[in-house]
């Protein structure tokens, strides 16, 4: 049983959640028997990587697939043990089969503006649909639509950024800031 966060060496992730995760992985090698020495292990975990989890792919621009309540708590929480009290410009996309009010609401306290996009994926919340949610979950900041994730990030921004909302979002990031083209999915 884990009763307490990593403390040993350094995590490749950010965020207390990660340390809790490095906990259970030790936990499961220690309870598993599986030999590994404690120099590897701490290696490894300074090492790890986890693409679209609070990602920060470039100095104030991170990227997270928060796409329900829980993960949308986890990305407010290492938000604020990494940047403080500044907020954020999200640039928030979803799908239709998610509990996006929610998501909005425990996302507000982190957002400075909003920029709702939409994403190629049929499942895909409508940018319509999505900014109207957003203007009335996220009260008091401007809420811009944008046509793509590549013209979001093209806004100025007076601050950090962070995409988020839907991991089809942060591939599409992905995708342009590695000078290529997401594909639309299916799923």
């Amino acid at each position: 049983m884990v009763q307490q966060p990593w403390n040993g060496h350094k995590l490749g992730l950010q965020g207390a959640v990660q340390r809790w995760n490095a906990a259970l992985a030790e936990a499961a090698l220690t309870a598993a028997q599986i030999p590994v020495d404690a120099e590897a292990r701490a290696a490894g975990l300074a090492r790890v990587q986890w693409a679209g989890r609070f990602q920060e792919v470039l100095p104030g621009l991170v990227l997270d697939g928060a796409h329900n309540p829980a993960a949308a708590s986890a990305l407010v929480e290492t938000w604020r043990e990494i940047f403080g009290a500044v907020r954020a410009t999200v640039i928030f996309a979803s799908m239709q089969d998610k509990d996006t009010d929610a998501v909005l609401r425990i996302l507000a306290p982190i957002v400075g503006d909003m920029v709702v996009v939409p994403v190629r994926n049929p499942r895909a919340l409508g940018v319509e649909a999505l900014s109207a949610l957003a203007r009335a979950r996220v009260k008091g900041v401007r809420c811009r639509e944008s046509g793509s994730v590549a013209e979001a990030l093209a806004l100025p921004s007076p601050g950090p950024r962070l995409v988020t909302g839907s991991l089809f979002l942060v591939g599409e990031a992905l995708a342009h800031l590695e000078g290529g083209r997401a594909e639309a999915t299916a799923q």
